[in-house]
């Protein structure tokens, strides 16, 4: 192994003994300096495989993290993988040491991104699979998602929509039951909230109207259709979709970490 040398351990008694008493402040400022660069280079890497400089290396951290791949004055650039010590994983480009370009990162729980990272951030496009099955498919902005964006949940349920600053379910967006029913409509914190439609799996509108905090407003009446439509069929499905309006307090904590 090889520990990377430093001139300092050679030049604290040289540099701290010319200074008299009428110049202790500058002397006591000038060895704190010079200590701190002791634990600095205490602090520093252990290069395992190669020089850790140029070429393809192997280095290890002193709190126990593992970078392995390539290196550019001292430093990742170009393709390589890291190994966390609380778990984590990364694997794809780097620049200057930090994450940059498409890679893959894995998180301890098993949760995962893979697509486009910036400057150490999720930026770009990518794909967040969570550990249930839950998979997030659109565009990133600052570790979260922004825009138009499609989530997959278990059971065949899907919600295509628009991201506001990592919240999921703000503004205009449509909601895919397990039962292939549809809400088409405005949302709010995770919740049908404002103008919605509710659209049965043969395509026969339920129900058009005001929503609030995932209730319709009331007043505001269902299309009714004998048979199909009615406002009793309403609220029969609203009652079988019982478990699907707690997706949006699960979804809501389902943002990129």
């Amino acid at each position: 192994m090889l520990v990377r040398e430093s001139f300092v351990f050679k030049k604290i008694i040289s540099f701290y003994t010319p200074f008299s008493l009428k110049r202790s402040l500058g002397s006591f400022a000038i060895l704190l300096f010079l200590v701190g660069g002791y634990y600095r280079i205490f602090d520093d890497a252990v290069c395992l495989e190669g020089n850790c400089k140029d070429s393809l290396s192997k280095i290890q951290f002193r709190n126990g993290d593992i970078y392995q791949g390539t290196f550019v004055d001292s430093k990742p650039q170009g393709f390589g993988a890291f190994w966390s010590r609380k778990g984590d994983y990364y694997q794809g480009s780097w620049f200057r040491g930090m994450k940059h370009g498409k890679g893959k990162y894995v998180y301890p729980n098993g949760t995962e991104y893979v697509g486009d990272f910036t400057f150490n951030k999720k930026e770009g496009t990518g794909i967040f699979k969570w550990a249930d099955g839950s998979i997030l498919e659109g565009s990133w902005i600052g570790d979260h998602p922004q825009g138009q964006g499609v989530l997959s949940l278990p059971g065949s349920r899907k919600f295509i929509g628009y991201y506001q600053k990592g919240s999921i379910y703000d503004g205009e967006g449509v909601f895919i039951y397990s039962d292939g029913s549809k809400y088409l409509g405005s949302w709010k914190a995770g919740m049908r909230h404002g103008f919605g439609v509710l659209v049965a799996p043969g395509g026969i509108v339920l129900f058009r109207g005001m929503w609030e905090n995932d209730q319709k407003v009331p007043g505001s009446q269902p299309f009714d259709r004998p048979g199909i439509g009615s406002s009793t069929s309403v609220d029969k499905l609203e009652e079988g979709k019982t478990r699907d309006k707690q997706t949006s307090k699960t979804i809501k904590k389902k943002k990129g970490n």
